[in-house]
This record gives structure tokens, C-alpha cells and sequence, in this order.
């Protein structure tokens, strides 16, 4: 009789056993694949049978790969001149940004003032530094800078220019401002503003060849839309503020019955608190401004330019940072890339001035 009941013993240990083996049985650990983190193994539910074999602990998922890793000891550079000025805020924005979402470090250089030797001399030491990863140039002369241009290329050092294009082609890419159709979009608003009536002048910088397009294709495009409206010699300066507000000056001087002036460069920001002191004295000339520092927005919110068009220098920078990244990862880029010339109104500036 004992050796019966050991007997349903054993038989009811086995079907217990049996039966929690049917809901448990052991399962290997699997991989899962997803988008937060790629192969990294789970464990299985949890299970009640002490039959069950343990979870190994699951790898830590791999850190990805910051962007450009392999470009980590290089720096890319913005090289310009005149850079106390107030116009490249905008586009060191843009640089800067770029820098932080493609992982690259980035410095912007150049000399303080119009100064054409020390430029020239920063582009030479920076093409012979081997840690130099692209340039993205602002050139005062072209001609003077082809050397160390053609060098750049000779040592595989990727050599962007911005703003306003090179005609020698060592370079490798060109972005900026179509300066003809800048001119001709102020010469539209200059005659929509005016209803084609008064007179119309313009002023710009004697440095940089995209200027004199400017103000060469406004005079000419006004007279197209707007035949009896009187136009009046371009100004030129030597790029200094003291030399915009003395040209300025000179301008209306020469013509007092102006009713509109174009000033065609970004200096134009310097001439600002000497313009509001004329209105306050009765001029009644408009000013249409160029580029957008915060200065030049300020003045058109508050009524002492009429508008300004504002190259968009921010996105210039930005891509011109890619454009370098790009050729330092050995990829093609196109040969020349022009971002839209913005109009700032008093309708519109308020989306451009930061808050």
C-alpha cells in the first residue's frame, strides 16, 4: 500500500512539472533590430518555472558615430576682411550653426578693416597649415590672392568663395548673391515706391566688383521701367564708415532734390544715425538700404530707411560649410550655388528681427 502512494506521489510531482514546462519552456535570448538601437539583445518574458535559464545582461547599445568623425582634426575658416563690420553678423550665424550640425570646428578670420596685405597674408598661412580643412573666401582682390589660391588647390585644401565670385577657376566653388539681379530687384521697388516720379542716385564701395553691378544695373534697369524718372551718377567710396557717411553726405549735397538713394553695399548701417539726424532736420529723401544686421532691420522698423535688401548671407555660410565638408569627404558639389536676395519692408521685418 505504501509503495502505491510513493507511486501517485511521483506521478503528481511529474504531471506538476510536466505541466509548468508546457507554459515555460525555455527560450534563448533574441536580437531585436530598431531604430534607437540596432541589434541589441532582449530578454525573454519573465517566467514562474525555476527552470528557466537566467537573462545574460544585455550590451550596452554602441554610441553612434558623430557626424564627419574623421574630420575631427581639422578646422574650416571663413576668410574676409573689413570683419568689425556689422554686416557679417548674419552669416556668422550661419557659419556657426553649420559647424554645430555637421561636427566640424570652424573659426572665422580675417583682418578688422579693409586691409588687402593682411589678408593675403592669412590666406598664405592658412593654406600652408596642414590642419586646415576648407576655406570659404571673401576676396578683397582677386588677382592678388590667385596665388595662394592656386596652392590651396595644389595641397587638396577644399577653397569655396562667397559673395563674389572669382574669374580665375582654381577654385573649387562659388555661393552668393546674384549682384546683377540685386540691382535690378532695387530699381523694381525704387520705381514701385516712387510711382516712377523724382530722382533716383545710388552709392557703393570702390572694393568689391559686385557693387559697381549693383548700382550699374539699378541706374540702367529704372530708366527701362520708369523713362522720365532723372537718375544720377553712381558714388563710390573707399569701404571705411567715416568714407560712407563723407560720400553720403556729398551725395545730397550734389543733389538736393534726390528723392530716393540706393546704397549698395553692406556699410550702408554706418551711415544710420547720421540719416536720422537729417530727417529730423526735413530731408525727405528715401534710402533704400543693403543686408540685414540688426541695425539696418531696426531702421527700417522705425521708419528711417525704406527698405533694405538684405543679402542672405546666414544660408550663404551655412552652405558654403557644406559645400567644403563635402569636398573634404571627396563628394562633388555643384559649381555655383546663388541664395535669393531678400526685401525687408516695414511689412516684414518684424520675422527678422530676432526676439
Amino acid at each position: 500500500m505504501k509503495q502505491f502512494s510513493w507511486v501517485l506521489v511521483i506521478l503528481a510531482v511529474a504531471v506538476v512539472l510536466g505541466g509548468c514546462a508546457a507554459q515555460a519552456p525555455a527560450v534563448a535570448p533574441v536580437k531585436v533590430e530598431s531604430a534607437a538601437c540596432p541589434a541589441c539583445p532582449t530578454c525573454p518574458a519573465a517566467v514562474e518555472c525555476p527552470e528557466a535559464p537566467a537573462c545574460p545582461e544585455a550590451a550596452p547599445c554602441p554610441a553612434p558615430e558623430a557626424p564627419n568623425a574623421n574630420l575631427s582634426g581639422k578646422t574650416f575658416y571663413w576668410l574676409a576682411a573689413n570683419n568689425s563690420n556689422a554686416f557679417y553678423v548674419p552669416g556668422l550665424k550661419g557659419w556657426e550653426q553649420a559647424a554645430k550640425d555637421f561636427g566640424v570646428k570652424a573659426e572665422f578670420v580675417g583682418p578688422n578693416d579693409p586691409n588687402l596685405a593682411e589678408q593675403i597674408k592669412i590666406l598664405e598661412q592658412l593654406v600652408a597649415n596642414p590642419n586646415t580643412g576648407g576655406i570659404l573666401f571673401y576676396a578683397m582682390d582677386f588677382s592678388a590672392a590667385k596665388p595662394a589660391v592656386d596652392e590651396a588647390a595644389k595641397n587638396g585644401i577644399p577653397l569655396i568663395i562667397a559673395n563674389t565670385d572669382s574669374p580665375y577657376k582654381s577654385r573649387d566653388g562659388f555661393i552668393g548673391t546674384d549682384h546683377a539681379g540685386m540691382g535690378l530687384a532695387a530699381a523694381e521697388y525704387a520705381a514701385k515706391v516712387l510711382d516712377c516720379k523724382g530722382s533716383v542716385g545710388t552709392v557703393g564701395n570702390n572694393f568689391v566688383g559686385a557693387v559697381p553691378a549693383r548700382m550699374n544695373n539699378f541706374l540702367a534697369h529704372i530708366k527701362e521701367l520708369c523713362p522720365d524718372i532723372t537718375t544720377y551718377d553712381f558714388a563710390t567710396y573707399d569701404a571705411s564708415a567715416q568714407g560712407a557717411i563723407n560720400t553720403v553726405d556729398a551725395y545730397l549735397v550734389a543733389h538736393p532734390d534726390l528723392s530716393l538713394l540706393y546704397f549698395a553695399d553692406g556699410a550702408a548701417n554706418n551711415t544710420i544715425g547720421t540719416w536720422k539726424e537729417k530727417q529730423a532736420s526735413g530731408l525727405k529723401t528715401l534710402f533704400l538700404g543693403s543686408d540685414m544686421p540688426p541695425a539696418a532691420l531696426e531702421a527700417v522698423r522705425d521708419g528711417v530707411w525704406t527698405a533694405t535688401l538684405g543679402q542672405d548671407t546666414a544660408t550663404e555660410e551655412y552652405w558654403g560649410m557644406k559645400m567644403l565638408i563635402e569636398l573634404a569627404q571627396g563628394r562633388t558639389i555643384p559649381d555655383s550655388v546663388y541664395p535669393a536676395a531678400i526685401l525687408v519692408t516695414k511689412d516684414n521685418v518684424d520675422q527678422y528681427i530676432e526676439k
